[in-house]
């Protein structure tokens, strides 16, 4: 698509580039989920940029070794029932 971009600054995490974006004139491509929750608050903006939307898929893995670990089972469960919430609140 021969897109440009001017790269000012490298961030280690989403919620970083969205605060520098926030109290200077750059811009991110950031997550929709993360502009709904602090967009309003930190006076972000969505505008239609020139790439397309990206989807990506999640998936969880781990060791064979803690398969049948009950607290590594747990946790994989609370990650599970927390992606799964947020995909059925970005289809409502």
């Amino acid at each position: 698509m021969r897109i440009e971009r001017n790269i000012a600054v490298i961030v280690p995490n989403f919620i970083a580039a969205a605060a520098i974006v926030a109290e200077t004139d750059f811009v991110a491509t950031l997550p929709e989920g993360l502009v709904d929750l602090l967009g309003a608050q930190l006076g972000l903006r969505r505008i239609a940029g020139p790439a397309p939307a990206i989807a990506t898929r999640i998936k969880l893995a781990w060791h064979e070794r803690t398969n049948d670990d009950p607290a590594m089972r747990a946790f994989r469960e609370v990650v599970v029932s927390a992606v799964s919430r947020s995909r059925r609140k970005r289809v409502r």
